[in-house]
């Protein structure tokens, strides 16, 4: 698995980036935390759950099912978290589904069951640039884990941040774009047709 660093780091560059309009403080913070719960399932460790089992370790807790589900519920809450019931919902589950693909990156664990409950096949991509996280804290704070903090850094979060500063910036562009007015002193709307 990643580290919780780099899970949590996705659902909030990318909501810092898209804007507070859109992707409220509150929904940063229900995503941050929903991208970690897929690792629940490491309580079956410490209860006879199987690794093989779909209930076991990267099993349906990092199903795209389970995720579509976790956006789902979170849609309901969508006044609490100032946002539309779509932007929470598609916030949401792509945040959840985020920790599967990050886990699918690795080379530990038997793969991801993104299918459950279709199929209990597990996957990885063929691309694994990622090392696997060890777990437990006192394991994380070594020489393995800030290793691999260090690789996490470099090849997801910097590159992250800088999609995020793209998003900001764009969005910066297109108000200014949107507040620019015309010689007449009327407001201009920004429209494709005018480019």
């Amino acid at each position: 698995m990643s580290t919780i660093f780099t899970h949590t780091a996705i659902p909030l560059v990318i909501g810092l980036g898209i804007g507070r309009k859109t992707v409220s403080p509150r929904l940063i913070a229900v995503g941050c935390l929903l991208t970690i719960l897929p690792d629940i399932d490491v309580v079956g460790f410490f209860n006879g759950v199987s690794y093989y089992s779909p209930y076991g370790h990267r099993g349906f807790t990092h199903s795209i099912v389970f995720a579509l589900t976790c956006g789902l519920l979170a849609a309901t809450m969508h006044h609490w978290m100032n946002a539309k019931p779509l932007v929470v919902f598609l916030f949401v589950s792509c945040a959840t589904i985020s920790h599967g693909v990050l886990d699918a990156l690795t080379y530990g664990g038997l793969g991801i069951a993104f299918f459950w409950p279709f199929s209990e096949a597990r996957y990885f991509f063929p691309w694994r640039p990622l090392e696997a996280s060890p777990i437990g804290i006192r394991h994380f704070f070594n020489r393995w884990g800030l290793y691999v903090f260090k690789t996490e850094l470099v090849r997801v979060i910097l590159p992250l941040i800088a999609a995020g500063t793209v998003l900001w910036l764009g969005r910066v562009f297109f108000r200014r774009l949107q507040k620019k007015t015309d010689s007449s002193g009327e407001r201009v709307t920004f429209n494709l047709r005018n480019l």
